[in-house]
């Protein structure tokens, strides 16, 4: 049951935003830059904001939780690092298919890790949901920024030659 009295799973982080940057030309990312990105998202999450940066990959996420399972999720699995929002359909089938030990109380999130894990640049086509997000391999320096097959919750992107920037929202690409 969420927040809101919507019992179906596929709302989870509805209001949830995210934002990033990937330097094509080997510069650091800023923490600013993705601090001011995020900032800009504010209005999308009243629990919680993070960030993450790391050489030239940074992420960032605004959240809002309606579920049980959002609350106790983490943002990374090891040195993989993911940024979205996820309402994955095919939770069980992923538990069973990925660990069949593993808890019914992992996020939506944590699952798309695991899948990653597993599957790694296949992974989404294992998936099944309402999702856009940004996942980044910090040990293999791989971005992945994957929307659903309908794209119902799209990614934009601007690319300028020097870097890669991304966001759940077209105006903190655009800066307008």
């Amino acid at each position: 049951q969420s927040r809101y009295g919507v019992g179906k799973r596929r709302f989870l982080n509805y209001m949830s935003a995210f934002c990033g940057v990937y330097q094509l030309d080997n510069q650091l990312v800023a923490e600013e830059t993705i601090l001011k990105m995020n900032g800009a998202l504010k209005h999308h999450g009243s629990d919680g904001s993070k960030i993450f940066t790391s050489g030239r990959c940074g992420l960032g996420q605004q959240t809002i939780y309606l579920t049980q399972e959002s609350i106790i999720s983490s943002s990374s699995l090891s040195s993989i690092f993911l940024a979205g929002h996820c309402g994955l359909y095919n939770r069980n089938s992923l538990l069973e298919n990925i660990r069949p030990q593993c808890s019914s109380s992992l996020s939506d999130e944590e699952l798309v890790v695991l899948a990653y894990m597993k599957w790694r640049i296949d992974f989404p086509q294992h998936i099944l949901g309402e999702f856009s997000l940004s996942l980044w391999d910090e040990q293999n320096q791989l971005l992945f920024c994957v929307t659903d097959h309908f794209n119902t919750r799209p990614v934009y992107y601007y690319v300028d030659g020097k870097r890669l920037a991304f966001a759940s929202e077209t105006l903190i690409v655009t800066g307008k």
